[in-house]
């Protein structure tokens, strides 16, 4: 399996953040995030528009687009041969490389772009770990409470019968002194 392939792939990260999600809701987590599929969405886009994960899915008109991309591509390549040869035309396509390369963002507004969605990442990711401790700890309540009582009830039981035990020796301790009492009664008569 290679995971760097995964990591980079948008249907993988939909799927676990989906995954994931289900689970929390499985054990009755609620979030307080309004919209959660949207920001999930529009974060996996930024991504993918940084270039940190690629969406493969493309429709056949963005193929379509593409294919005539290369197409133009190719014929410009091939009006560069032509102007090649003559020194003044290859001056101004120079010139207009040059143009669009430095209209083309920089690298530190692609690292300033990926550095907010990771700190948006870290964010969410804190909120969850956050909801997940708060739901923990209401968890670890209850069951403290059931164990709590279920320990006072075997408790009052074990009185109980402690209680009734000792009634029922006096019953007998009395039962006993009448029938001694009985006996020396009819001894003597």
């Amino acid at each position: 399996m290679n995971w760097k392939n995964r990591l980079t792939n948008y249907n993988f990260w939909i799927s676990l953040v989906s995954a994931v999600l289900l689970i929390f809701q499985a054990f009755n987590f609620e979030f307080d995030i309004a919209n959660l599929s949207e920001i999930v969405t529009a974060l996996l886009g930024l991504l993918v528009v940084v270039g940190i994960i690629s969406n493969p899915t493309k429709t056949s008109q963005e193929k379509k687009q593409n294919d005539s991309k290369t197409k133009k591509e190719e014929e410009k390549e091939d009006q560069i041969k032509l102007e090649s040869q003559n020194s003044s035309k290859t001056e101004q396509k120079n010139n207009s490389l040059k143009e669009n390369i430095e209209s083309m963002p920089s690298v530190e507004q692609d690292e300033n772009n990926l550095n907010s969605c990771e700190d948006d990442f870290k964010v969410l990711v804190d909120q969850i770990s956050s909801d997940i401790a708060t739901q923990t700890g209401i968890l670890k309540e209850n069951v403290d409470l059931v164990v709590n009582e279920i320990i006072k009830t075997y408790e009052e039981g074990e009185y109980m019968l402690e209680t009734e035990n000792n009634d029922i020796r006096m019953e007998e301790e009395k039962m006993e002194e009448q029938l001694e009492n009985k006996e020396i009664e009819n001894d003597m008569d």
